[in-house]
Formats: C-alpha cells, structure tokens, sequence
C-alpha cells in the first residue's frame, strides 16, 4: 500500500497506460508500474510500432511546431502545406536525433535498417499531412500536452484524491470543438463494443486505444469548464468558456495509408453503430468515470491481490514471463 500511496501526492500521475496495464494484468501492473521493474528496451534499429511511434509522434511535433514559428500563430491553412511537405526531411532527421542521441542536431549514422525506419516514418508523415490538409484550416493548440486532473476516492472509508492523466499526443481546434488525436503505428481499430467492454479483463480485443482516448476526452472537457481554472493552465485553457466540445479520435496510419481520402478518424460504437461525435462523447462520459473509479477502488483495496491474468494468450509477449512463472 505504501507504493501506492505516490499515485495520491501531487507529483505521479496515474496514465490510461497504467490503467490499460492493470485491466490486462495486475500482476504485470505491480511489477512494471509499482515495483518499477523496467521492460528490456528494442535495439534503436528495430522496426517495431513503438520505435516507429516515437519517431512519428517527434516528427510531427517538430513539423507543426516550425510552422507556428515560421507564421507567429497556430493557424494551419490549406496554402502552408507545400511548406510542410518540403519540410519533412529536416524535421524527420531531428527526430530521429533526438530519439536515438538525445540531440535534435545529431547527424544519425546509418544502418541499413535505420534507412527503412526512416523512410517507413516519412511515407507515415505524409500519410498525416494529406488528411491534415483535408481538415485545414484549424488550430493546433498543444502536441505532446500533459494534461493532470484530480479525481478523488472513497476506500475503505477514507478519501483519498489521485491524479490522472498523461500526455496527449495532438490537440486541435476546429469550428468551436476540441480534438484530441492519438497517432498510431499499430494494428490499433477504432471500433469497440460499448464503455463496458472496455473494462473487460477477459477480452482479448479489448479496445486499450479507445479507453485511453476517451479518457483523455473526459479529463480535458472537466478542466476546460472548471471554474475557476488553475493559475497554471494554458492561456487557450483559460480563455475558454462554457460547454465543452471534445472530439477523440486515432490518425492509425496503416489505415489511413490503405484508405485514403475515405479515412475517417472517429472512434466507432458497436452497441449503436455510429461514430464517436462530440456529443456522444459527452454523453458516455459518467459511465466511462463510473468505470474508471471502479478500476481505481479496486487498485487500492488492500484486500485485492496483485495476480495473474486468467487469459495465458496475454502472456505470450510479457516481458515478466519469467519473473511470474508463465
């Protein structure tokens, strides 16, 4: 308990990684998030989702970062996209710098498959600026925000108050709603069966991208109506007034390479069969919270075991195999 305790100071946040971790595995989740056990890292030139996730998530910092830069606004409009395709290599090598020599000005040398990451990761970029110049004109108000909201706890009989939250990989702003974007390099789908289903432990196509982003979607729409804000939220958080209207959505690029102009980025209810608005968003939001705070009551019940999942198929990857004996 006492490890659990740094979740309810001002400092550790409790991300929907975590909370993903936990719903697949408490065991994994006491090993990795608890104990700190860390998992063995890829070798830097292998190609995987995650390398290639990283190197996606910079480039696109840097890339729209530089236009703000370049025009002393946020603004994205149709004509600054000639500026940002011719901008992809330069930003891409930065990234790739700054990933693999934490240095943006590092000059990478080479490997064979190095060269294939990189050219997988700028075939990625454009993939994201052509449905980017698609939704031109917006707003892009944050990228990489960490985003911190508190959330507090009765168990057993005493309250206690957490923080959640983690860093949100893109946001945007078009015609009044706010747009949270999740970029993915994955095999990640949009689509899942209802908020319940999310929570499912046995499932094994439980949808962990959709809880991460919706969570995020609630968290940011409680702090834009909170009043009064924080002395520390950004002057666009500030300023704002009123409902909320958050979107949430994933750019997968595997799929949007596949479907083109017809790519569509909104998260899709089974139980409803229709795509994930605004507004539907904001309808789903109490039972999402009512099911994360079950979540979290049950992390800090003493009488609640940190053990196995039952589904040994979830094993098959965990780097704790054999730390747990699976």
């Amino acid at each position: 308990m006492r490890t659990l305790n740094k979740y309810t100071g001002e400092e550790v946040i409790l991300s929907p990684s975590a909370l993903n971790t936990y719903i697949d595995c408490r065991l994994r989740f006491y090993f990795q998030n608890l104990q700190g056990i860390r998992e063995p890292e890829e070798r830097e030139e292998e190609i995987s989702p995650r390398v290639l996730g990283n190197f996606l998530h910079r480039a696109m910092e840097f890339l729209y970062k530089g236009l703000e830069e370049k025009k002393g606004n946020k603004w994205v409009e149709p004509g600054d996209f000639e500026w940002l395709f011719s901008q992809i290599d330069r930003y891409l090598k930065e990234a790739l710098g700054l990933e693999l020599a934490k240095d943006r000005t590092h000059v990478v040398d080479y490997t064979g498959t190095l060269r294939i990451v990189e050219e997988v990761v700028k075939i990625y970029i454009e993939e994201v600026l052509n449905q980017d110049k698609h939704w031109a004109p917006f707003e892009m108000v944050d990228q990489e925000w960490k985003i911190a909201h508190p959330v507090q706890l009765e168990v057993e009989g005493r309250l206690i108050t957490i923080r959640l939250g983690g860093f949100i990989d893109r946001l945007d702003r078009k015609d009044g709603v706010y747009r949270i974007i999740d970029y993915k390099t994955g095999g990640d789908k949009k689509e899942f069966r209802s908020v319940q289903d999310l929570f499912t432990r046995d499932r094994l196509d439980r949808n962990k991208a959709a809880l991460q982003t919706l969570l995020y979607a609630e968290l940011l729409a409680r702090q834009l109506e909170q009043v009064p804000k924080s002395g520390t939220a950004p002057a666009w958080m500030q300023a704002h007034v009123g409902t909320a209207r958050v979107a949430a959505g994933l750019y997968d690029v595997r799929q949007m390479r596949k479907d083109g102009k017809e790519f569509d980025w909104q998260l899709s209810e089974n139980s409803t069969k229709s795509k994930m608005d605004e507004d539907r968003i904001r309808e789903i939001g109490p039972e999402l919270m009512d099911s994360i705070r079950e979540v979290l009551v049950e992390i800090f019940n003493r009488d609640q075991p940190f053990d196995q999942t039952e589904r040994r198929e979830k094993c098959e990857y965990c780097p704790y195999q054999k730390i747990c004996g699976r």
